[in-house]
């Protein structure tokens, strides 16, 4: 039970963190620029990076990882906020990325040359797949297929978000003087 703890804790201020700089400061300035998209779906959503690195590295419990901080983030949006969102977005959103890797890592392994990828890349693709998963199960629990642009802007904020995040994490590392893998 304790070795859950510390990768509990750190997944959880991870996406807590990324969920208040996305609300605090991505969003305000992206109802600058596209006020009347603002509530629908935010352009650069930094917690799906911190679901996709905590299903890469810690697997199945990941999941378990991002459950706590995810609900307590949809408690914020849906009662701070006033937003609608359905009570399994969360678990939804958490299973797509953790499919969405399963999937690429199955393609990396039955390539060719899976030597030829990265970890980061591996990391992208699995990104976009999970992605994808999740804004078809948003769709599906929000009964929104009529909105393709919605679907669209889902993931275009979680990969471009999750390319922001590791970039970021990339430049800590290296300021730090830890090259990551």
């Amino acid at each position: 039970m304790r070795k859950h703890l510390n990768p509990l804790l750190v997944v959880s201020v991870a996406y807590v963190a990324s969920y208040t700089m996305t609300s605090g400061f991505i969003l305000p300035v992206q109802k600058l620029a596209l006020p009347e998209h603002v509530d629908l779906f935010c352009l650069l959503f930094l917690p799906h990076g911190v679901r996709m690195l905590s299903v890469y590295y810690f697997g199945l419990s990941g999941l378990l990882y991002l459950i706590p901080a995810s609900y307590l983030m949809w408690v914020f949006d849906t009662r701070e906020n006033g937003l609608d969102l359905h009570v399994y977005g969360s678990v939804v959103s958490a299973v797509g990325c953790y499919l969405g890797l399963i999937s690429v890592n199955a393609v990396v392994k039955f390539s060719k040359q899976p030597a030829l990828f990265k970890e980061w890349q591996i990391l992208l693709l699995a990104g976009l797949a999970g992605s994808a998963l999740n804004a078809l199960g948003q769709a599906i629990l929000n009964s929104s297929f009529s909105s393709w642009y919605l679907v669209a802007g889902y993931m275009i904020g979680d990969v471009f978000g999750q390319f922001a995040l590791m970039l970021g994490l990339m430049v800590v590392f290296r300021l730090i003087g830890k090259q990551p893998r």
